[in-house]
């Protein structure tokens, strides 16, 4: 495709002197930089540490897997309106992922928290250091945490819409 051969950084240098037809492609990955960024500030305020390996990681809130999907539902409602096919596989995808973050993925992590706390209460018990690694309890958000910040993205997705599309 025309796109794959040209950088990031050539769309927005260019983007005030041309029109390119595939903008709303990089919308969803600006809001992804932006939930990663967030990410890391708040890792920062919460923990009182800075570690720039947080910003690839994966879970805790905010949700790129729910922003970035609320980012596509919103850029098909924004460009063929409610009563499209289209709209309504993003939707169905976005409320898929969502569904997986509230509750296979929380359950996951109530899960991995217990088994950790299992093993520490193991080694104290025999007294010894097991090989074992801990699990990640990084994942899974409360429904509260998902509805509130797709309403973010959503917002934040019409922003970078209409000032890219009227730009």
């Amino acid at each position: 495709m025309w796109f794959t051969r040209h950088i990031f950084c050539f769309y927005f240098v260019f983007c005030s002197c041309m029109h390119i037809p595939f903008y709303p492609v990089f919308i969803p990955i600006l809001v992804i930089v932006v939930i990663q960024f967030m990410k890391l500030m708040i890792d920062r305020v919460r923990n009182k540490r800075f570690d720039r390996h947080d910003l690839f990681t994966t879970g805790w809130f905010p949700s790129v897997h729910s922003g970035m999907t609320s980012s596509l539902v919103t850029l098909v409602y924004l460009d063929q309106w409610l009563n499209s096919v289209m709209f309504a596989m993003a939707f169905v995808f976005m409320f898929l992922i969502s569904y997986d973050a509230m509750n296979l993925r929380y359950e996951a992590w109530k899960h991995a928290h217990y088994i950790n706390a299992l093993k520490h209460d193991i080694e104290s018990v025999l007294q010894r250091q097991e090989s074992i690694m801990r699990l990640k309890e990084r994942m899974g958000h409360t429904p509260l945490e998902v509805i509130g910040w797709l309403v973010v993205w959503c917002i934040l997705t019409v922003v970078f819409y209409k000032f890219l599309y009227l730009w």
